[in-house]
């Protein structure tokens, strides 16, 4: 942990990605990033909604009437990285696991420069499934990945993949 800390809290600043997203106008953000860099492109963002960051279950419950960035790894003093800590995430984030299954469940999902490979997301989404199966809404993925490097058949698997999970691939 104190070698994550070393590495990535330091000052960055937002780029043309994080001015992109806040461009998206969502109600929510949802991130697996320990930094601040998309609180940092709140604060600069001149825009009607107002964000709250929510990195645990206390800060999600007493947030004043906002949309959030949730942040749903934790930061730096509480961060989810360990196969360990991935397991125990439902005892540990009960709320913020809960909050963002209703998400998750009552709107459209857009993932941006992330992987839906991520086990608390495929449990959020497989939890989702059993209760209401096919019906779900519609979730994507911005996909810039070269894809060079794998065959059309790994590719192909891929994107079924995710399909059948409720994630449609769009691709740049």
């Amino acid at each position: 942990y104190s070698k994550v800390k070393e590495v990535l809290d330091k000052e960055f600043q937002p780029n043309e990605i994080h001015k992109m997203i806040f461009e998206l106008n969502p109600t929510h953000i949802i991130t697996t990033n320990y930094d601040n860099l998309l609180e940092q492109q709140a604060n600069r963002f001149q825009t009607k909604r107002k964000y709250c960051k929510a990195a645990n279950d206390i800060e999600l419950a007493t947030a004043p009437n906002c949309n959030f960035i949730i942040k749903m790894h934790g930061e730096f003093d509480n961060i989810v990285l360990k196969e360990s800590d991935y397991d125990s995430y439902s005892n540990n984030f009960k709320l913020t696991e809960t909050y963002v299954k209703g998400l998750f469940a009552t709107h459209t999902i857009l993932f941006v420069g992330f992987s839906a490979d991520d086990s608390n997301v495929r449990k959020i989404l497989q939890w989702i499934k059993d209760i209401i199966g096919d019906r779900h809404r519609p979730a994507y993925l911005i996909d810039v990945n070269n894809h060079n490097n794998i065959t059309e058949e790994e590719f192909r698997i891929k994107f079924e993949y995710y399909r059948n999970q409720g994630i449609f691939t769009l691709y740049k």
